[in-house]
Parts: C-alpha cells; sequence; structure tokens
C-alpha cells in the first residue's frame, strides 16, 4: 500500500474523530479539501484547500495529525489567508499560529504543530503553547517571559539567548535543545529530563527542577541560588564552584555528588540521600541536614557551624 492511500487513511480517521469530539470543527472541515502532494514542505491552506506533504503526515503520531488538520482548518475558517492582505507575511503567519495552536490546545487528544517555525527575535510574552510541537523550532532571542510550555515538544529547538524568565516548561521535551545564553530565572523546567547538559556559568536563580533528571549535568560556577531541586536525580553532577545559597535539595538523590568547596550556606538537604557525598571544605553554615542519609559523606574541613542535622530513623 502506497505512503499517499495510508496517509488518506489516517486522514479519514482523524476526521472522523474530529466529528465524534468537537462537532462544530468537523462541519468546518467539510467545506474544505485536503490534498495530498509533495509539493509543500509540510502542511499548508490557501484558503480553501490543505495540502500536507506525504512523508511529512506518516511523520506524525496520531495526535499530532489530529492537531495538524484542525491546525490548517481554522485557518481557512478563520480567514487568516484572505485577511493577510499587504501585511508582513511571517509576522501575520506567526500572529495567527499563536491564535489557532490555542484553539487546538484545548481540544482533547489534539496535538498542535509548529515545528520547525521561524521565531528568531520573538515577542512572544505570556504565549501559551501548551503541548505544542516545536521540534527543530528556532527561538533564539525570542523573549518567552512567562510562556506557557507546559508539556511542549522542544526536542532540537534553538533557544540560544532567549529569555526564559519565569516560563513554564513543566514537562516540556528538551532532548538536544540548546539553551546557551538564554535567561532562565525562576523557570519551570520540573519534571523534564535534562540529563548531561551543560549549565556551565548560568544564572539558575530560583530555578524550578523539581523531580528532573539531572544526571551528569554541569553546573561548573552557575548561580543556583534558592533554585528548587526537590526530589530532582543528580548523580554524577558536577557543582565545582557553583553558588548554591538556600538551594533546596529536599529528597533529591545526590548519591556520590561532588560539593568540594561549594557554598551550601542555609541550604535545605532534609530527607537527600546524601550517601558518599563529598561536602570537604564546603561551607554547611545553617543547612538542613534533618534524616538525611550521609552514609559514607565526607565532611572533613566542612564548615558547619549552626546546621540542623539529625539522624534518619
Amino acid at each position: 500500500m502506497s505512503v499517499e492511500i495510508k496517509l488518506e487513511k489516517r486522514i479519514s480517521a482523524s476526521l472522523v474523530r474530529l466529528q465524534t469530539k468537537s462537532p462544530f470543527f468537523a462541519t468546518l472541515a467539510l467545506f474544505t479539501h485536503i490534498r495530498i502532494t509533495t509539493g509543500v514542505p509540510t502542511a499548508a491552506t490557501d484558503g480553501q484547500d490543505i495540502f500536507i506533504n506525504p512523508e511529512f503526515g506518516r511523520s506524525l503520531p496520531t495526535p499530532a495529525l489530529n492537531g495538524l488538520l484542525l491546525h490548517e482548518v481554522l485557518h481557512a475558517a478563520l480567514l487568516h489567508v484572505v485577511r493577510r492582505q499587504t501585511r508582513e507575511h511571517q509576522l501575520w503567519n506567526i500572529a495567527a499560529d499563536i491564535v489557532v495552536n490555542g484553539m487546538v490546545a484545548q481540544e482533547e487528544g489534539m496535538t498542535p504543530s509548529l515545528r520547525e517555525i521561524d521565531l528568531r527575535g520573538a515577542d512572544l510574552r505570556r504565549v501559551n503553547f501548551r503541548d505544542c510541537n516545536l521540534q527543530d523550532a528556532n527561538l533564539s532571542g525570542a523573549d518567552l517571559s512567562e510562556a506557557k510550555l507546559y508539556r511542549a515538544n522542544l526536542q532540537g529547538a534553538n533557544l540560544t539567548g532567549a529569555n526564559l524568565h519565569r516560563a513554564n516548561l513543566n514537562g516540556a521535551v528538551l532532548t538536544e535543545v540548546n539553551l546557551t545564553g538564554a535567561r532562565l530565572e525562576q523557570a519551570n523546567l520540573s519534571r523534564t529530563d535534562l540529563s548531561s547538559y551543560d549549565f556551565s556559568g548560568t544564572c539558575l536563580r530560583g530555578v524550578n527542577f523539581c523531580h528532573t533528571n539531572l544526571t551528569g549535568v554541569n553546573f561548573k560556577q552557575a548561580d543556583l541560588t534558592q533554585a528548587n531541586l526537590h526530589s530532582a536525580i543528580l548523580h554524577s553532577a558536577d557543582f565545582s564552584q557553583t553558588i548554591l545559597h538556600k538551594t533546596r535539595f529536599r529528597y533529591a538523590d545526590l548519591e556520590g555528588v561532588d560539593f568540594r568547596r561549594c557554598n551550601l550556606a542555609r541550604s535545605d538537604f532534609t530527607r537527600a540521600n546524601l550517601s558518599s557525598t563529598n561536602f570537604s571544605r564546603a561551607n554547611l553554615s545553617g543547612a538542613k541536614l534533618m534524616r538525611a542519609n550521609l552514609e559514607g559523606a565526607k565532611l572533613g574541613e566542612a564548615s558547619c557551624s549552626k546546621r540542623i542535622y539529625r539522624k534518619p530513623n
């Protein structure tokens, strides 16, 4: 069976699902013609017909294909092509995609797609990209402060120099993402996988890394003041010369981590796994170590004045 025929069957199934879950949007789809063609690299609409590249359509999982169809139907229904008129093409498309994807994200079983979109330097403050597919997107220099990127797919995305201050990336896919020079203060990066990422020299003040996989991450010379690493996995993480003032490590797995010479003043290690951790010459003044597992930990020449410590039960 050819790729085109298989895709046609999947599209038909998606339209049936759309009719079941969203009769209003399904009615809009009746007024468009879906054409499978190699004339477009991914998908597009001219305001009447919807064009889908067969290889691109084949590569999409079902929720993404559902979302793609609804995305293009909404562009046509909202007359985005006609209403553009003489407006700047790229900016109009960006604005239209933001509107459409906000609508798609509210539909169950739909994944809005902005794959490979170029949003370099765009003002995207407080934008809602929840559940969006932003794989390989170019967001370098973009202002994404307070943006909603909850569970977004940012695999391979370029976020160099982007402003992610207070952005919510909880559960986002960040495989091979480039965050070089990005502003990350107070960003929510909880429940993500950032294993082996290089955060050396980065300001990470107040960042939420709760339940995040940070195995092998390089935090050398980074500033983690008041960061939240509750229940994070930090095996083999490098904290050389890292600022860790008032950092929260409650319930974190820090087995074998090297904290030599680190400033850990008033940090919270309550119930953390600190077995075989090296605190030699570290500043632990005022640190909370209640019920932490310190089996085999090295505390030689550490400054431990006013620490709060209790042995685990």
